[in-house]
């Protein structure tokens, strides 16, 4: 298995491509800021090392922060990399698809799948999900099986691969 899988954009991910530059940006006003107060110190009433310190402290807060948000996100979708190239899967049938109303891109909630897997040992049912999709995938994936990879030290982690089935989406 070679093929490299979508990544899913988290909320981790999200915040971290947030906080990180956000976080420098605000280190760099700090910093900048030093020589400026010195040249002309009649600009800032007050102190100016209690401006520098808010700034350059607030921005490293939210620079490590943002770090490790990313950090968490890599290492999330290494995982899910790994659970694919295993190739250790089982085939689920699909069950439906719901729009996860607690995410919201471009004023439009995505969809997430719904597949289920009956262990024919232990007689569990398993369901399963897919990373959200932007349109409904209902009439692409009803009756049809979907391979989901099990990551196999964390069966907990798994991978649903909807990309096989669906049709490339081009939105005009």
């Amino acid at each position: 298995m070679n093929r490299k899988i979508k990544r899913p954009l988290s909320a981790l991910r999200i915040i971290g491509m947030i906080f990180t530059p956000l976080g420098a940006l605000f280190v760099i006003v700090g910093a900048a800021t030093i020589p400026l107060f010195k040249i002309h110190p009649e600009s800032l009433s007050g102190k100016p090392e209690v401006f520098h310190g808010v700034f350059i402290g607030i921005g490293l807060i939210f620079v490590v922060l943002g770090i490790i948000f990313l950090y968490r996100s890599g290492k999330e979708y290494k995982k899910l990399q790994e659970a694919y190239d295993s190739g250790n899967y089982i085939t689920a049938r699909f069950n439906n698809a719901n729009q996860d109303t607690n995410i919201l891109i471009n004023n439009r909630h995505p969809y997430i799948a719904e597949f289920m897997y009956l262990d024919q040992y232990t007689g569990i049912m398993h369901f399963y999900k897919s990373a959200p999709v932007m349109f409904d995938p209902t009439s692409a994936l009803s009756g049809r099986d979907v391979k989901v990879y099990i990551h196999p030290n964390d069966p907990e982690c798994y991978y649903a691969d909807i990309e096989e089935i669906l049709p490339e989406i081009r939105m005009h």
